[in-house]
């Protein structure tokens, strides 16, 4: 009944009018994880894969999905209202630009993104944003009653979904990062906490004369080395395991950090940053591939990313200057910012004199 409308609304045109527009962008906003959700049960059930440019059918649909059939035509109506999907004539669909983003054979899809976000685990967590704004601690340890690594460690099949969302973020970040920084100044680039070694190999693929060095743990350097292999890059590329809390590899002069401060908190990006800064040469170069926040008006994706560090790992997206102190504090000064064509920008820092 929220909806409904008075005589006098009627007259002025209804509740959508100039007059009733906050109204209306509240109401949206408030229905948004309705529809997000909404996009979650389209892809568990595969249907982004299922339409393409020739017009589909609910019931064609349905029947392929062993669904409800006006039930599942809600479903992709409401989806269509988003962009999501389009009806070209009733009951009838097709693919949009979005849609195809939902696919599992598109090469930059968000299928896995949507899947991560409305797990069990993340959706539990996200119910308790308010003990994480009223005490500054993750939800999800106090939910989970683990850290987020520990429990990735224990649930093979949702680290799976969470590898290759993260995955799904890096292929969209790689070439920019890798084009909006002189790397050719660099002879060899030490990525610290690189996973598969996808923005490395990019790098090292564009400086024909680099060599690399791909540090993380144990299992992720044992993934990684059919993927290094697979670019061609073993002779060009040593593989390490450890841990970037301890001993970081020496012999660098260019040591990259992507994705990996915002995970945590200052102290523990101290410690990363001092192991840094141990391994590191007088001339060596610090390099940090984040979001960095504006110091007011930030966009929508970018604070969403933030509290996404709050309620899960505990860590933080921060601005230029928050990056500057925490920098100082292990001895290092900034010596520039080169924003990226994504959402990235690469923070270039080198030890104080």
């Amino acid at each position: 009944m929220l909806l409904q409308q008075t005589p006098q609304q009627r007259e002025q045109g209804g509740p959508h009018n100039a007059q009733n527009a906050p109204f209306t962008i509240l109401i949206s906003m408030i229905g948004g994880v309705r529809l997000a959700k909404a996009m979650h049960v389209a892809v568990q059930l595969g249907i982004p894969d299922l339409i393409d440019t020739t017009p589909t059918s609910a019931k064609a649909l349905a029947e392929a999905t062993n669904t409800h059939e006006k039930s599942l035509y809600r479903l992709l109506r409401a989806l269509a209202s988003l962009g999501i999907f389009k009806e070209v004539e009733p009951t009838w669909f097709v693919a949009t630009e979005l849609s195809r983003y939902l696919r599992e054979d598109h090469p930059g899809t968000m299928r896995d993104m949507v899947l991560m976000m409305f797990s069990d685990k993340d959706w539990e967590t996200w119910q308790r944003l308010d003990y994480s704004i009223r005490t500054g601690l993750p939800a999800f340890e106090h939910v989970h009653g683990v850290d987020v690594w520990t429990y990735m460690a224990g649930h093979p099949e949702e680290y799976i979904v969470f590898n290759r969302a993260m995955t799904a973020i890096a292929d969209m970040t790689n070439k920019p990062i890798s084009q909006a920084y002189n790397f050719s100044q660099i002879s060899t680039l030490a990525d610290i906490g690189g996973g598969q070694g996808k923005l490395l190999a990019t790098i090292l693929q564009a400086n024909p004369a680099m060599q690399g060095i791909l540090f993380d743990c144990a299992p992720v350097i044992e993934d990684a080395k059919e993927y290094i292999r697979g670019a061609q890059l073993e002779k060009r590329c040593q593989l390490i395991a450890g841990s970037f809390f301890e001993d970081i590899p020496t012999g660098a002069d260019g040591y990259l950090l992507k994705h990996v401060l915002h995970d945590w908190n200052d102290a523990s990006c101290k410690t990363i940053l001092d192991a840094c800064r141990r391994a590191m040469g007088a001339n060596a170069k610090l390099l940090i591939a984040e979001q960095v926040l504006p110091a007011t008006n930030a966009s929508v994706g970018t604070v969403s990313a933030d509290l996404s560090m709050l309620v899960g790992p505990g860590g933080c997206e921060r601005t230029e200057q928050e990056y500057r102190t925490l920098l100082e504090t292990s001895g290092f000064t900034v010596t520039g910012v080169f924003p990226t064509q994504a959402l990235h920008s690469v923070i270039e820092a080198v030890v104080i004199a």
